[in-house]
Parts: structure tokens; C-alpha cells; sequence
């Protein structure tokens, strides 16, 4: 995950150039920026596209498909819009409390009969 701001508001790619530092001392620069319509360039630049907002209300958003040293990377974050994994995430938490009270109530109630049986 990574979080950023302020990103620019125009639509587009956007390069961030990295250092990429070895423990021996060694250091990659990660800061070649790919020309359209040329190879990629041996140390490229991570790169994002910045696409236009959804419409209000949608909830979703467009994948953003990025492609650095030839792998593909996708966005699922922002398109999967979280709505679906809300309610599974409220349901576990809501099963791990109740689940955390019976627990709680029958250690209770094992203290007690432990007390009255050495008294």
C-alpha cells in the first residue's frame, strides 16, 4: 500500500523516481522515464496513471494497470469500492466480540464454582 498526496488533478502518468540502497553501499537509480513509442528504458521510473474521479455515488473506480520492468500491476483497492468487505469484516467482528463474552462469562462462572467447592 502506499499513500500519497497531493497528486496532480490532470489525468496521466505520473513517475516517481527511487533510490534503491544495498546493504554493501550499492545504489540503483531507479529514474529512467519511458518515452511513448520507445523501449522501456533499463532503470525505469515506478509509474502510475492518474485516470479521471468516478462518478459520485458509484462507488468505484478504474484499475490502474502500470507496467514496470515488464511486470503487469494492478489496483483492486480502488475498484473493488470496499462495499462487499465491509459487511463480511462487521460480521467477524461482531462474531469475535460475542464470541469474547461467553468466554468471559464462563470464566466467570468457573472461578465461582472453583471458590464454592474450596470453601
Amino acid at each position: 500500500n502506499v499513500s500519497a498526496g497531493p497528486l496532480p488533478t490532470t489525468a496521466g502518468p505520473v513517475a516517481f523516481k527511487a533510490l534503491q540502497t544495498y546493504s554493501n553501499g550499492e545504489v540503483v537509480r531507479w529514474v529512467q522515464i519511458a518515452a511513448p513509442g520507445q523501449p522501456e528504458p533499463d532503470l525505469p521510473a515506478p509509474t502510475i496513471t492518474i485516470t479521471a474521479a468516478s462518478a459520485p455515488g458509484t462507488g468505484t473506480a478504474p484499475a490502474d494497470t502500470s507496467s514496470t520492468g515488464g511486470d503487469t500491476q494492478t489496483s483492486t483497492a480502488a475498484a473493488s469500492g470496499g462495499d462487499s468487505d465491509d459487511g463480511t469484516a462487521r460480521a467477524l467482528g461482531i462474531a469475535g466480540v460475542v464470541l469474547g463474552l461467553i468466554a468471559v462469562a464462563l470464566a466467570a462462572l468457573f472461578a465461582v464454582r472453583t471458590s464454592r467447592r474450596q470453601a
